[in-house]
């Protein structure tokens, strides 16, 4: 009997429990691994500590139209022009320029000294050569507009490289005391080219004068023939010139009390001092102009130039241009602006509302950002343009419509990002931090950590 009944015991199978942590564990390792991925795709925030006040020179360039005396000299007959100095060379009183060929004989001789492969002296292969860098080199913000005048200037150069060096050689072997020989009636530089600005006077510059495409060279070379009352040289007498440029209404404040100014001439590397003034052009462009009275010798083919002016040092907190961003903020009366709310000592406006009962409608706390002798500039999540906000103690209305914005940096000494206003002063030579003013209210200070990079970030995000 006892052994029927153990025969008939049944047994059941294990029931499989869920494994509830595995699955918390699996889901764990998904969000960090999702995590990982997006932190890689995403820009790493990096803060910047700003420091105490320095001293910086700015960077303030501008590119300049270049006005001097200018002298332009006719041909008195009509003849074959051939020249007897380098353009660019100072002559003195009584040098010969140029030899007028009335009957072309001279010419002649010219022409098959040339054509006999007359060599280029040393001298002369090194003058091409520093040319042909010059203008690959020199700093010009218009290289197609005047590709075809530098053309003209090669090639009258080259031209008259080997004519020169041939006239040299012939003056030596043949009797050329028949010739017109035309001498110089002052002191100064020869040119050989014209722009049509010559006469320009720093009065006379408007704002279409630095239209850089409407001046035209014209360059002539030696051998031509010319008629009696056409062009036979230019002559700068000497090193002075005027550079005059546009301003702003920042520049005219900053600057117009100055009687002197140093500026960096960029391309030759030197910082030099002129005279300095401000004035109206014809036109009403404000303008500026600098007299120096050297280095215009390494100008006398420019008619326009790029400087820096380096003598305005400003002091004021240095911060990366990459940490300002601008945003908008409503433009609200000082009037409109008191204290209240809970402890009576948050600032904030009196919103008008329909349902409310008390007159002074109802208190909204804002955030000041800014601001001027009239105006605030503010920011609450809860007003919105079209809002009317009424002057405490009074029955003035005021529609909340108008916005203007600010630059600021994101300072996250709390940890979120927090929009402080920064009054910009001036930009660093190297481009790349603002020098910005230490007495701004509601802005910087000493050590506070600010976002680096603006973009990536936005109002009141938390920066772990």
């Amino acid at each position: 009997m006892a052994t029927e009944n153990i025969n008939k015991i049944v047994k059941y199978k294990k029931k499989k429990q869920f494994n509830y942590i595995a699955v918390v564990f699996a889901l764990i390792l998904v969000y960090l691994g999702a995590q990982i991925i997006r932190w890689n795709d995403q820009e790493t925030i990096r803060m910047f500590t700003v420091q105490n006040a320095e001293a910086s020179t700015p960077l303030h360039e501008y590119r300049g139209i270049i006005t001097r005396e200018e002298i332009i000299y006719q041909t008195p007959e009509s003849g074959l022009v051939n020249y007897h100095v380098r353009e660019g060379q100072k002559v003195g009183i009584g040098s010969t320029v140029y030899s007028s060929d009335e009957s072309g004989e001279f010419s002649k001789m010219l022409a098959e000294t040339y054509t006999d492969g007359t060599c280029l002296s040393d001298k002369s292969l090194l003058e091409l050569k520093t040319m042909f860098t010059s203008l690959d080199t020199e700093p010009d913000s218009s290289d197609f507009y005047n590709a075809y005048s530098e053309k003209s200037e090669i090639s009258a150069s080259v031209t008259d490289t080997f004519l020169y060096t041939a006239m040299s050689q012939l003056f030596t072997e043949q009797n050329v005391s028949t010739l017109d020989r035309v001498t110089s009636d002052r002191s100064g530089y020869i040119l050989f080219q014209t722009d049509g600005l010559e006469g320009l006077t720093a009065r006379d510059v408007e704002k279409d004068t630095f239209k850089e495409s409407n001046v035209k060279k014209t360059v002539y070379i030696s051998g031509e023939e010319r008629t009696a009352g056409s062009f036979a040289y230019k002559l700068i007498p000497d090193d002075t010139f005027t550079i005059t440029f546009m301003i702003t209404d920042e520049d005219l404040q900053r600057y117009q009390d100055k009687k002197y100014i140093n500026i960096e001439l960029i391309s030759l590397g030197v910082t030099v001092n002129g005279s300095f003034s401000t004035f109206s052009g014809a036109d009403g462009t404000q303008l500026a102009c600098v007299t120096i009275s050297k280095y215009g010798s390494h100008y006398l083919t420019s008619r326009f130039l790029d400087f820096k002016i380096t003598d305005s040092s400003v002091t004021g907190y240095k911060i990366p241009v990459t940490s300002v961003t601008s945003k908008n903020f409503f433009v609200v009366p000082r009037e409109f602006i008191g204290k209240g709310g809970a402890t009576g000592n948050t600032y904030g406006v009196y919103r008008e509302v329909s349902s409310y009962a008390d007159e002074q409608g109802e208190f909204v706390a804002v955030s000041i950002y800014a601001e001027t002798d009239a105006y605030y500039y503010i920011s609450a999540s809860s007003l919105k343009t079209g809002d009317y906000l009424i002057q405490d103690g009074t029955s003035n209305r005021y529609l909340l419509s108008i916005t203007a914005p600010l630059q600021g940096v994101y300072n996250i000494n709390r940890g979120y990002c927090i929009f402080r206003q920064v009054e910009i002063l001036a930009l660093t030579a190297d481009k790349n931090y603002y020098i910005v003013d230490t007495g701004t209210r509601f802005g910087l200070s000493p050590y506070d950590r600010i976002v680096l990079n603006a973009d990536l970030v936005t109002e009141n995000q938390i920066i772990n």
